[in-house]
């Protein structure tokens, strides 16, 4: 795409082109890259309303500008608000799908994906990708996305629960 075809507002989708695409409002325009704000998590540490910086060539339209609001044309949105997951001890469905998104996530970090850099890149993109499907397929099970930042919130809650535990048992 081009400087010039980019307007802010537009709906688009970016990402290399063997790689991660991503969807996302244009907020504003530069001289060599529009500042794109994800309408979804990118990655491990990037989550939805997250801006980036991407270069023209790797932006493609997906969508007009009818369903923004004018006045929001221009203005970076606020990220999406990370809800809270308590943890319920009795809900064992739950926890087994929680814990195995929270084993997903920390197999994507980056260190565990590329086994410290050890893995060559199609071997590094075949066990993204598994992953990904694995995460999708939990999260369906779940009933709704889950962000990494939620479910370090449910594990945390779920830790000081069995802290507590412990305390009482003692």
């Amino acid at each position: 795409m081009l400087r010039s075809e980019c307007k802010i507002g537009m709906k688009v989708i970016f990402g290399r082109a063997n790689g991660e695409k991503t969807t996302g409002r244009v907020v504003r325009l530069n001289r060599v890259k529009a500042k794109v704000q994800t309408d979804e998590a990118r990655g491990l540490h990037a989550p939805a309303g997250t801006i980036w910086g991407v270069p023209y060539s790797m932006l493609r339209e997906i969508g007009g500008t009818a369903d923004v609001p004018s006045a929001t044309l221009g203005k970076v949105l606020m990220p999406v608000q990370v809800k809270d997951i308590p943890y319920n001890p009795f809900d064992v469905t739950v926890n087994s799908i929680l814990t195995a998104i929270d084993s997903v996530y920390s197999q994507l970090s980056p260190e565990n994906l590329t086994c410290d850099g050890e893995l060559p890149q199609y071997m590094v993109v075949a066990k993204a990708a598994k992953l990904r499907k694995q995460l999708a397929a939990l999260q369906t099970a779940y009933g709704s996305p889950v962000s990494e930042t939620e479910v370090y919130k449910w594990y945390e809650s779920k830790s000081a629960y069995e802290k507590e535990q412990e305390l009482q048992n003692a």
